[in-house]
């Protein structure tokens, strides 16, 4: 039976289990819900994440709003570095209220991070591709974490539909904008996401296992995983340059 209550100190020798190291580029998506009770809350699940990454890691969140990029961008959204709150989970919110947490500029998929990574995230017309925050990460060598969140909620692979060939993006501009800390305006003419397009993820993680690219194990309560970012990104390609639609659901009418 699992115990209601983990320490800091229990949670880092899980994460470390997991196949988390010092120095390492982690990217975590997160449920915080499912870990159960740990010692100081979100404070400590992020004590236990910089204690396993070190001085000279670099860690990553999503911190971006929950819903449609082509609603966002086609109602010319203005996003808010410095008050838009993340609605990607409570931890993502809580590490973006951190007084050493840096946050990129973009309109629909800002990540916040400690470390580096994050500059000229405004000058990405596709908020997900070339140039992004995304693209670094993996180039780096980095690793995502899933704390308990669905494999779905893995926006990397939006970076690489966008960047593999898949057909998701829209073939017309909008203008949306984001405000700087210091308060400043910026136009960002973006890409947005196609609408009304189902993805599958699960499949890209099943070929990321067959690769040897995934470990699972436990963090807290939750059973999670932790994805090796390059290796990702081979399988992906791979499946890509096969089928351009291979992770999107087709529906047949009629049928649930």
């Amino acid at each position: 039976m699992s115990p209601a209550f983990f320490s800091i100190a229990e949670i880092t020798v899980q994460l470390k289990n997991l196949g988390i190291r010092e120095g390492d580029t982690l990217l975590v998506h997160s449920a915080l819900r499912t870990l159960g009770k740990v010692e100081n809350g979100a404070s400590g699940v992020l004590e236990s994440l910089k204690r396993v990454l070190g001085k000279d890691g670099t860690l990553l969140m999503p911190s971006f709003q929950s819903g449609s990029e082509y609603i966002f961008a086609s109602q010319g959204i203005c996003f808010d570095v410095k008050n838009t709150p993340s609605e990607c989970g409570y931890l993502t919110e809580f590490f973006r209220q951190q007084p050493d947490t840096l946050r990129s500029l973009s309109s629909t998929h800002s990540l916040a991070a400690w470390g580096v990574l994050l500059q000229d995230h405004e000058m990405c017309s596709v908020t997900t591709g070339w140039g992004s925050p995304f693209e670094k990460f993996i180039d780096r060598g980095g690793k995502i974490l899933m704390l308990g969140a669905v494999r779905g909620s893995n926006t990397t692979m939006h970076h690489l539909e966008n960047t593999g060939g898949a057909p998701t993006l829209c073939a017309i501009s909008f203008e949306t904008s984001v405000i700087t800390r210091s308060g400043e305006k910026i136009l960002t003419p973006i890409y947005p996401h196609m609408p009304g397009l189902h993805r599958d993820y699960s499949k890209a993680i099943d070929l990321l296992e067959q690769a040897g690219g995934l470990s699972a194990g436990p963090v807290g309560n939750a059973q999670c995983e932790l994805y090796d970012a390059r290796k990702l990104r081979s399988v992906v390609y791979e499946a890509l340059r096969k089928n351009p639609c291979a992770f999107i659901k087709v529906f047949t009418p009629g049928k649930a």
